[in-house]
């Protein structure tokens, strides 16, 4: 009898402790690695909730979360499928060859884990192809959220909501799945090669029947999806880029149209051959198929629009394409806001006078023309205002303001900020002291103050100081800023370090009261967290941190909003609102922008003319919301103000309890709308294309226009420009350096509307040229209105009114024309020259397009900074150019001429108007303002070298006198002649509210060099 073996010992796996050691490290290591991202994630969370937003919180994430969630599901799945089928499709048994070794060694290691395998690989590539689908979030939410658009397109007919929220979804679907076709045909050949169904070195079958059937189905649903892609890229021509303007054109619609439609024929084709090929020996036919279709595609696909493109279109593409240019025009002036703009003309006289300056809308432009730039008066009130060096004024907004009874007048206006600059950059005073700036300051746009004997002039302010003080409807309550521009970095507030803000005669004084803004640390958790967000420790460890302290962080306005609602783009330029509760916002501008508008000609952004925070891909806008942020506490309201764009009709679907209606702003905001910059500059450009509807003048392109050029910051000693030559009368004229004039902010009276004086934002047109030959002649000016806002859509905020500018008889001349008579008129050109000694700097203002009446007047102030890194740019004079005249006043000349130092008094000595300032006869001495102009260049020079022996002495009392004496021999200059008499013609004007008189401090007046300028403008 035979003994049947002993029975074999289990075995034990003595690894299995080891396998759960290592799953545990790599838990940890994945955690430590990842611990950052959580504690952004839940710090994330934190803000939201503290800013009010949870549920948008929520929305943003599973709008990421749920089509990498869905396309890694699916790849998951198709993967999966697909290797299990691999695995039941293998060959039981194979002949021998020289491959076996590896199927076996495969087979081994494998065999007892391939149900592990494959789920491992399918989750891999599942994780690898699915989880970037999370990057399309916005075009998933859109999909989702989708609404009708109202209007058709042209070609197909579709409404445009289809091609803005559906076509995007449906085409990365397409495009998705070809991807993961490719890398499941790749996958599951290399399987089915482990598995023996493949062999490269077998004398007879190569692939067996079973595998060639697998591999021939994935073929197919790979030329399906294909289909798909030529379906979808049908609608895309409406898009098309091909020809002279965007959009389906001849050669899409008569070549690439037939072309994509034959190729949806013969992909359904080569996917039914792979199909058939499964019952076929071979690979022939798909083969065959597969070359077909690659030579179809090359031929119809590109050979083929091309060849109609230059042999049919181009020998006659004003008449191939006119039907196809209507429907650009048409398209590109409904997306941009465009097509509503309403065009007035204006026949620019020559004959403005007496009678014409004592209109009363002609006085209130005049009076109301902005005698500072936001640039220049930054620099001033940086210098002046700031009183501690961790504070600064970042930036001035142009905005109106009423102060009781008054009507609305141009102010500027900056909010002092905290700036980060300190003496002792500790993490206490960084984080805990210096956590917001303090107050306001306001100055009156159109006044200056000074007197006859202060050649330099002062802005008049309506808000400075510390403690801030001034109207006091206007002083900000709270006064903290703890919310404002270019501020990155954190802050803790309520703390036992207590907070430092700025205070009366240059003290610090600790912050007593805290806005109940911010996330508490009030667990170890949270605390955590915030070090490991701002890597940090001593968040963690820090002792002057309480229960009630909380953490302020994304206070950059921008950057806040960005966060908060990060599907809309922000205008660049934020600006301040005091409202009459006191409180103090900020407000930005927000847009709504697609890609995907038919037949609307993508957005140009030249580089020399930027467009801020609408800089990107898009050809469709609209300024649907008006973004707030509180400076005090940093709440946020998205106030809707289009309820008509359909974009921001999805976004509200998504996100409904995030926007609130325009009618609930609170009082007094309305008013301080503006039209922004951003927007008016890319609709501006689009206009100087779009502002003709008929298809022929727009091909010719006789009809275009530009944006005016800016003028030439350069000016050179003779009155020139440093990039141009001017011939010997100083007549020549100045070419573009290419950059074109920033749009400006102006308070004036519109012609032929009867709304007084109005707040508008305001941009010039001259006739197209390749080579500038025509940046000379105004064609045109815009002008956005910015007042009466009215929440249902019925008021004039928003409205846009063209004026078609022509003369008698003569071009009108351009602001950049304009402001090359100013610096090239031989007298201005002297009085700037002798000026610019020694290192100072003149600056010009904006120049300003003033309709009067039917006539156009141009006013420039013109600023002086002396030399030295200490000192900052002054009003000096105020210029003004009209039917090819220049002149420049400053003070001593206007006192002495009984007129102001404004934009009127500019004017009305342009016109001759007022009285000249009679010479005093005499035979030399030494009396300012006396004598023959060679006499007082002699006086000028002996008065200037005075200054500069007095300023390298150190003597300031000196230099200021001679300084005064200098500048009041500048001003005698234009009107020095032989020995004559001038008897006055009119009665002075004087210059609105000029009330004060602020002397330079000495040491800080102008000194005299060669002449480098720049120009400011807002």
């Amino acid at each position: 009898m035979r003994v049947p073996p002993p029975a074999p010992e289990p075995v034990y796996r003595r690894f299995a402790p080891r396998v759960a050691l290592v799953v545990i490290a790599i838990v940890l290591i994945v955690l430590l690695f990842s611990a950052r991202g959580l504690a952004v994630l839940y710090t994330d969370k934190l803000w939201f909730d503290d800013l009010g937003f949870s549920h948008t919180f929520t929305t943003l994430l599973w709008a990421k979360i749920e089509p990498a969630l869905l396309f890694s599901a699916v790849m998951f799945a198709v993967m999966l499928v697909n290797l299990i089928v691999a695995d039941r499709l293998g060959p039981k048994f194979r002949s021998a060859g020289p491959e076996d070794e590896i199927v076996d060694r495969y087979r081994a290691v494998v065999a007892p884990y391939e149900g592990r395998v494959r789920v491992g690989i399918s989750l891999l590539f599942g994780i690898l192809v699915g989880v970037g689908a999370s990057a399309q979030w916005k075009v998933w939410l859109l999909y989702q959220n989708r609404v009708n658009w109202g209007i058709k397109d042209p070609q197909f007919h579709k409404d445009v909501g289809f091609y803005v929220f559906q076509l995007p979804f449906l085409r990365f679907i397409a495009q998705w799945l070809f991807v993961v076709f490719i890398v499941v045909l790749l996958v599951t050949a290399v399987f089915h090669y482990l598995n023996g169904g493949i062999r490269f070195q077998a004398p007879f079958q190569r692939v067996t029947p079973q595998v060639k059937a697998h591999l021939s189905v994935i073929l197919a649903l790979m030329a399906f999806t294909k289909t798909a892609q030529y379906w979808f890229g049908r609608y895309d021509l409406v898009l098309s880029r091909r020809g002279v303007a965007e959009g389906a054109t001849y050669t899409d619609v008569h070549a690439q149209l037939p072309a994509l439609q034959f190729l949806v024929l013969i992909s359904i084709v080569g996917g039914v051959l792979f199909l058939v090929n499964i019952w076929r020996r071979g690979w022939t036919l798909p083969v065959i198929a597969a070359g077909l279709w690659a030579f179809i595609s090359i031929v119809l696909g590109t050979a083929y629009p091309a060849y109609v493109q230059k042999y049919t279109v181009k020998p006659n593409e004003g008449s191939r394409e006119r039907p196809y240019l209507v429907r650009n025009i048409d398209a590109t002036r409904k997306a941009y806001g465009i097509d509503k703009v309403e065009v007035k003309q204006l026949g620019a006289t020559t004959d403005l006078n007496e009678a014409a300056l004592a209109q009363s809308d002609t006085k209130a432009t005049l009076a109301n023309a902005r005698l500072w730039d936001p640039t220049t008066l930054g620099d001033q009130i940086d210098a002046r205002q700031t009183f501690f060096s961790y504070y600064g004024f970042k930036s001035v907004a142009v905005d109106r303001y009423s102060v009781g009874s008054e009507a609305p007048t141009l102010e500027l206006v900056a909010l002092r900020e905290l700036t980060g600059t300190l003496n002792n950059n500790t993490w206490q005073n960084q984080h805990l002291a210096f956590t917001h700036g303090v107050g306001a300051v306001m100055v009156q746009g159109n006044e200056a103050s000074g007197s006859g004997d202060q050649q330099q002039l002062d802005p008049v302010y309506r808000l400075q100081g510390l403690p801030p003080a001034g109207d006091q409807e206007l002083v900000p309550k709270p006064s903290a800023v703890y919310f404002g521009t270019k501020l990155g970095g954190y802050a803790v507030i309520d703390t036992k370090a207590g907070e430092v803000e700025g205070g009366a005669h240059n003290s610090q004084q600790v912050a007593t009261a805290h806005p109940q803004t911010g996330v508490a640390v009030s667990s170890f958790l949270r605390k955590a967290a915030f070090a490991a967000r701002f890597g940090d420790i001593n968040l963690l460890f820090s002792d002057r941190l309480k229960d009630t302290s909380r953490v302020v962080y994304v206070r950059d306005v921008q950057a806040r909003l960005e966060k908060a609602a990060p599907f809309l783009s922000y205008d660049s330029q934020p600006y301040p609102v005091i409202l009459p509760d006191h409180s103090v916002v900020w407000v930005v501008d927000a847009y709504t922008t697609t890609d995907a508008y038919p037949y609307s000609q993508h957005a140009r952004n030249p580089g020399n003319d930027p467009s801020g925070g609408l800089s990107g891909n898009f050809n469709y806008v609209r300024n649907s919301v008006k973004a707030v942020v509180n400076a005090y506490d940093g709440t946020v309201t998205l106030y809707v103000v289009d309820k008509t764009d359909p974009m921001l009709m999805a976004y509200r679907k998504a996100f409904p309890s995030m926007f609130t209606d325009a009618s609930r702003m609170p009082p007094g905001l309305a008013e301080h709308l503006r039209y922004p910059t951003d927007l008016f500059t890319v609709q501006t450009e689009q206009y100087s294309l779009y502002h003709t509807v008929d298809p022929s003048d727009w091909y010719g392109g006789s009809e275009q226009w530009a944006v005016s050029p800016q003028p030439n910051s350069k000016v050179s000693a003779n009155g020139g420009t440093a990039a141009a030559s001017t011939d010997a009368t100083n007549t020549g004229r100045v070419q573009s350096s290419g950059a074109r004039a920033r749009p400006e902010y102006l308070m004036l009276h519109l012609p032929e509307t009867d709304a007084g004086q109005q707040f508008v934002l305001s941009r010039s047109f001259v006739p197209a040229s390749r080579n500038g030959g025509t940046d000379n002649q105004l064609s045109s000016f815009m002008a956005a209105r910015s007042d009466g806002f009215d929440p249902g859509g019925g008021g004039t905020y928003g409205k846009l009114i063209v004026y078609e500018v022509s003369g008698d008889n003569k071009q009108v001349a351009s602001p950049f024309l304009a402001a090359n008579q100013i610096q090239s008129d031989a007298d201005i050109s002297k009085t700037l020259s002798l000026l610019d000694q020694h290192g100072s700097e003149i600056r010009l203002g904006a120049v300003q397009l003033l309709p009067l009446g039917s006539s156009i007047v141009y006013v420039q102030p013109v600023y002086v900074k002396p030399a030295g890194d200490s000192t900052f740019p002054k009003l000096t004079y105020i210029a003004a150019d009209y039917n090819d005249k220049a002149v420049l006043i400053g003070q001593a000349e206007a006192s002495a001429a009984g007129i102001s130092v404004s934009a009127e008094g500019a004017v009305r000595r342009l016109l001759g108007l007022t009285a000249q300032t009679p010479p005093t006869t005499g035979t030399g001495g030494n009396k300012p303002g006396t004598g023959t102009a060679t006499e007082l260049e002699k006086q000028i020079r002996a008065a200037a070298q005075a200054y500069s022996t007095a300023q390298k002495a150190g003597d300031n009392e000196a230099a200021g006198k001679a300084l005064d004496t200098l500048l009041n021999l500048i001003a005698q200059l234009p009107n020095a002649t032989a020995p004559t008499t001038t008897t006055p013609s009119t009665t002075p004007s004087t210059t609105p509210g000029a009330t004060s008189t602020t002397t330079a401090p000495s040491g800080t007046s102008p000194t005299v060099a060669p002449i480098t300028t720049t120009t400011s403008g807002g």
